[in-house]
């Protein structure tokens, strides 16, 4: 069994407006590497990944035919974990500082957090379309919950950048993904 790490109920006292963030948000390239607050990165997975209404399990992101395929994972200085959204906890999946090997360019090494977006294969067996559409899918979930973050970390005064550039079968591994897993996409935070 992993560490589980509980998160802070989600705050809503951010006053930016969203038509604000979008306005406000950039490519930020410039970290200084310093932790996150335990409730900034509550509230970064929650506006990423969480369950909205429970009642219905509707969340933040919207997926391809309600599949839920892509799967958030938050590298800080302490550890690399899995969001659950249905518990709003980080599943621990290694104890350490590996966040600079999530990244190739040296700027994204000083980041605060990586936020890594994996499309779970297993989650995606029920979908219905086509198979050779899968990959389209997954990829724009994936931008759109990274969009998430990227937004509601310019409405805490955070500086982002989406990240394409990784080396897939390094952060693979370091994640303990299944071979069938594919990492999307990647955020930087700080």
């Amino acid at each position: 069994m992993s560490d589980i790490i509980r998160l802070p109920e989600v705050t809503f006292s951010d006053t930016m407006k969203v038509s604000e963030a979008i306005a406000r948000r950039r490519s930020i390239r410039n970290y200084d590497g310093h932790a996150l607050s335990l409730q900034d990165l509550a509230n970064l997975c929650y506006f990423s990944a969480g369950v909205t209404e429970k009642t219905r399990g509707l969340c933040a992101n919207p997926t391809a035919c309600n599949c839920h395929e892509i799967d958030l994972y938050v590298v800080t200085e302490s550890s690399c974990a899995r969001y659950m959204p249905e518990e709003h906890a980080l599943h621990v999946v290694e104890n350490g500082d590996f966040r600079a090997e999530m990244a190739i360019q040296p700027f994204a090494k000083e980041a605060s957090v990586q936020f890594i977006y994996v499309c779970n294969a297993k989650s995606f067996e029920k979908f219905p379309g086509e198979p050779s559409s899968k990959q389209k899918y997954a990829h724009t979930d994936a931008a759109i919950m990274a969009t998430n973050t990227c937004l509601f970390a310019t409405s805490i005064g955070l500086g982002s950048v989406m990240r394409g550039m990784f080396d897939p079968a390094v952060v693979s591994a370091r994640l303990k993904l299944a071979a069938e897993d594919e990492v999307v996409l990647t955020v930087s935070v700080g």
